[in-house]
């Protein structure tokens, strides 16, 4: 009786793999089939996009636990209606972004390398950049040479620009181009940059 289990048990362990394996290479023959024939070059209207999306969603289980808990909190799940909620206005700056590049000393201080808003002021007949982060922390004012006075730029839509240029490997050259003046400064590289 024990044989005739074992037997039995054994001649059903083998023949079970290799249905299933059979039916998997059904499976993934019908996945390389779709793959073959798939038109590749037909571009997907809005229309066929949105039915796709409609047809996933459909698929998908609701999660309470997660739904009662944004209740709670009075979240919703609904996209379109958090998208409205959490819109963030980016604020608009007059002063253009100055990136500079690498480190350096000015007035015995380091300014580190990163990104600084840049602004011109003047004061007692001298023009400075005035560098400063986040809102409106002051970095450094820069004393700057004048360049060029006048009305430079006559088009008002061409926006204020600042750059910058490595001399010798020993200074950085700050110009900085405006609607009225254009000033260049000059701040000495930390050593060991390079």
């Amino acid at each position: 009786m024990k044989k005739l289990i074992l037997t039995i048990a054994l001649i059903m362990s083998i023949s079970q793999p290799a249905s299933a394996s059979e039916e998997m290479a059904d499976d993934w023959g019908s996945i390389d089939d779709n793959y073959n024939q798939a038109n590749y070059e037909q571009i997907v209207s809005d229309k066929d996009y949105e039915n796709a999306l409609n047809a996933l969603k459909g698929l998908q289980k609701p999660n309470k636990k997660l739904e009662k808990k944004l209740k709670e909190k009075g979240l919703n799940l609904n996209k379109e209606e958090s998208e409205k909620r959490f819109a963030l206005e980016v604020p608009v700056r007059s002063e253009p972004l100055f990136t500079l590049p690498i480190n350096v000393n000015h007035n015995g201080a380091l300014i580190d390398q990163g990104f600084y808003l840049a602004k011109v002021i003047k004061i007692n007949s001298k023009y400075f950049i005035r560098l400063t982060k986040g809102e409106g922390r002051i970095i450094a004012d820069i004393e700057a040479n004048v360049f060029q006075t006048g009305n430079i730029n006559k088009n008002s839509e061409i926006p204020e620009k600042i750059f910058s240029e490595i001399i010798d490997n020993e200074r950085l050259k700050v110009t900085y181009s405006g609607t009225d003046v254009i000033l260049e400064a000059y701040l000495w590289i930390q050593q060991g940059n390079f």
